[in-house]
């Protein structure tokens, strides 16, 4: 064992509800007889208890795995509260008629055919001798950082769509984009500067309108291309455990490979959230319009 292990191990022995009571116990009745005997009974046992733990490989697992159960129930509870607030938004429109056309991935589906994954990836490795205890562990951690990561992304997602709708909950059943709202934009500029050209005398209302169309044009796109980046990160997360699945089903897991692998791959996705932080966009620009001239005769 790691001497980190190993000081672990005494932590916990130290602080374990038995030996606090022996401990306790001891000193009472050493106070109530006024003799040290019970006191240094229990320094022996203790130094034994503590011993024990220092060098049993079997309370040095059950601490790992004690340890790893806390860790997986906080971690699914956690997920259970993400994955509810994501299956609902998706039950929401413009979202449920895009799933329903299959414009949009159903990602509740898909987080629970990753999380089946997940389940055989830990299966697989149980009762591999070959493989270290604690990297077993380790590996089901990053697995439960992945499913997090997942949801993580998918919400984000959800996000940038929405503020590429604009709230706009008819656009079902034509898949999300941002084409048809930059060509509207598009639109609009090249209709203002044909009217800051006609009337000379507006035309700095009209630059104003223009300012705030293409600072607007702007938003989009980089809504658009994280958007994007989100819908690839979250495809190679797929991929991802597939890999991982295949990997650790084969006749030779590489665990130190594995490792590596799985740190350039969380490295990659906390990079992609925080670039992915959404950013509000503008609201709809809306010109002032000259009003109409009467016909001149």
């Amino acid at each position: 064992m790691t001497t980190t292990l190993v000081n672990r191990c005494i932590r916990s022995a130290a602080v374990h509800p038995a030996h606090l009571l022996s401990g306790t116990t001891a000193g009472l009745i050493a106070a109530l007889v006024w003799n040290p005997l019970p006191i240094a009974l229990f320094a022996v046992g203790s130094g034994i208890w503590l011993t024990h733990a220092a060098t049993s490989l079997g309370y040095a697992k059950r601490l790992l795995q004690a340890e790893a159960d806390a860790r997986d129930d906080a971690a699914r509870r956690t997920r259970k509260a993400h994955f509810d607030a994501l299956a609902l938004q998706l039950l929401q429109p413009p979202f449920s008629g895009w799933v329903k056309h299959g414009a949009l991935p159903d990602y509740a589906n898909r987080y629970r055919e990753l999380e089946l994954t997940g389940m055989r990836i830990a299966e697989a490795v149980v009762g591999r001798p070959e493989l270290a205890y604690e990297w077993t562990l380790d590996l089901k951690l990053e697995v439960n950082r992945l499913l997090e990561t997942y949801l993580a992304l998918a919400r984000a997602r959800l996000s940038q769509l929405d503020l590429l709708c604009g709230g706009d909950v008819q656009t079902t059943p034509r898949a999300p984009g941002v084409e048809g709202r930059l060509a509207e934009a598009d639109k609009e500029i090249a209709r203002l500067r044909a009217l800051a050209d006609q009337e000379p005398a507006a035309a700095e209302i009209r630059r104003s309108h223009l300012e705030v169309l293409e600072r607007r044009k702007v938003q989009l796109q980089t809504c658009a291309a994280r958007d994007a980046r989100l819908a690839a990160q979250m495809e190679a997360l797929v991929d991802v455990f597939r890999f991982l699945l295949e990997r650790v089903s084969g006749a030779d897991v590489d665990s130190a490979g594995i490792t590596e692998y799985l740190g350039g791959v969380l490295t990659q996705v906390q990079e992609a959230q925080r670039w992915a932080e959404v950013a509000p966009v503008a609201p709809e620009a809306t010109p002032l319009r000259q009003p109409e001239r009467a016909p001149m005769h």
